[in-house]
């Protein structure tokens, strides 16, 4: 049997690359937008073809390659000096947070990366004034703070609180970052909707809760910063 080539699957690929556009946060860097990043993992994509199995659906090995692709570009690129909210599991989309509301000072760690990080972050990714007011703020010192180190503690904690199940659903949702979709398929579970097709899964939105309700307690306790 032929070899499927890259070319043939190139718009199968970009299909899966769009689904992340929506999801994309690093904005403020106009030398790297998601254009530059879908090229880079294309690139990836390219290079890595023959690893896969052609037996199987190349769906979801793209997913995993994709999904690595973005957090390495994010590492390297953004995460070093970004908020902490943007791997934390309360990060809701335009700056919100499920625990607090607003992405701000009110949060432990927010105020430990505000005190400490900001200032690099502000000088690394030079922010457009109109749209960021809020992160431009003089920040009073520079210490070194290991914000994945405290992510993890956080990670950590609410793992210990947690059943088997429970400690599966987390895991697949804030520390492998699979789509609803792919963890709803592997754990069996039902659209809220099936005749509408809806994409949202009531046992999930209950764990997420769940999870918040736990995120939420730990940090209250003030022990992680």
């Amino acid at each position: 049997m032929a070899k499927i080539k890259f070319e043939e699957k190139i718009g199968v690929i970009n299909a899966e690359l769009l689904k992340r556009r929506s999801r994309w946060q690093l904005n403020v860097r106009s030398d790297l937008d998601f254009d530059d990043v879908q090229q880079i993992v294309r690139l990836h994509i390219w290079k890595k073809w023959h690893k896969w199995d052609q037996s199987r659906a190349l769906e979801p090995w793209l997913n995993c390659v994709i999904k690595r692709q973005i957090t390495n570009v994010l590492r390297n690129n953004y995460m070093s000096f970004s908020r902490p909210c943007l791997r934390c599991p309360a990060n809701e989309d335009n700056e919100l947070c499920a625990i607090y509301v607003r992405q701000c000072l009110e949060c432990p760690l927010y105020a430990k990366w505000a005190k400490s990080k900001k200032s690099a972050y502000d000088v690394k990714l030079p922010l457009p004034l109109e749209h960021h007011m809020r992160e431009i703020e003089v920040s009073s010192s520079n210490a070194e703070i290991n914000y994945e180190d405290r992510a993890q503690i956080v990670h950590e904690r609410v793992v210990k609180r947690l059943n088997k199940t429970q400690r599966k659903i987390y895991e697949m949702l804030y520390i492998h970052h699979l789509e609803e979709d792919e963890i709803a398929k592997r754990m069996n579970y039902k659209p809220t909707d099936e005749k509408r097709k809806t994409t949202r899964y009531k046992q999930l939105e209950n764990y997420k809760k769940h999870f918040l309700s736990i995120a939420k307690h730990i940090l209250s306790e003030g022990e992680i910063v």
